[in-house]
């Protein structure tokens, strides 16, 4: 009975022991958005471009404006679980057209400055972003 014991506790500590990961830290999530692209750079001129996903729970949590702004989905008066909404800028427009499609839209620059907004992204605790930079004249 004492062996018996004995090899009961082993094998539940190998059991335990080999469900563990080192590798692993708690509250790291893999990435499941899968943006197509994380770095959009535009000419001066009016553009757009498609960002799309492999993931379909994401949402907008903001947009950073030059660095300075943050824009945020009640700013605008938007419920971020919707599957579609559009975040306005004085010069940009960002709509999360669908589950997987996100298009961004800048006016023509004409200042000197280039200009960028950063997109930030989120499903569950996984975070992830999409920068936009814009050329000056």
């Amino acid at each position: 009975m004492k062996q018996a014991s004995k090899l009961i506790g082993l094998i539940a500590l190998t059991i335990i022991l080999a469900s563990c990961s080192i590798d692993r830290l708690d509250g790291d999530w893999d990435d499941n958005i899968k943006l197509s692209t994380r770095i959009v750079h535009f000419d001066k001129n009016k553009n757009a471009a498609t960002v799309k996903t492999r993931g379909s729970s994401w949402w907008i949590n903001g947009v950073l404006v030059n660095g300075k702004d943050f824009i945020t989905a009640q700013d605008q008066n938007i419920d971020p679980t919707q599957d579609s909404y559009t975040f306005q800028g004085e010069w940009f427009t960002v709509e999360k057209k669908n589950k997987t499609t996100l298009n961004i839209t800048m006016d023509e620059n004409r200042g000197e400055t280039e200009r960028k907004i950063i997109i930030h992204l989120q499903a569950g605790n996984y975070f992830d972003r999409v920068s936009i930079t814009q050329e000056g004249e």
